[in-house]
């Protein structure tokens, strides 16, 4: 994934390897998604609200800074 950064115009960072994520979330002005990775059951729910919104924006940006 990291590979394609420059070809794909985007910025990868990693969790250390201890931490085990197995969803994937996507943040949009005030929409916020959640989709399951798993396999046998994928489900995925969609926000809209801007509270919420806001709320994860924080969120990523200290994980953000977390990550290497």
């Amino acid at each position: 994934l990291k590979n394609k950064d420059t070809q794909e115009l985007r910025t990868t960072r990693f969790f250390t390897s201890n931490i085990e994520i197995d969803n994937t979330s996507f943040l949009y002005g005030n929409k916020y998604a959640i989709i399951s990775l798993n396999r046998r059951l994928p489900t995925g729910v969609v926000i809209e609200d801007e509270s919420i919104g806001k709320t994860m924006a924080c969120l990523f940006n200290v994980l953000w800074e977390q990550a290497s």
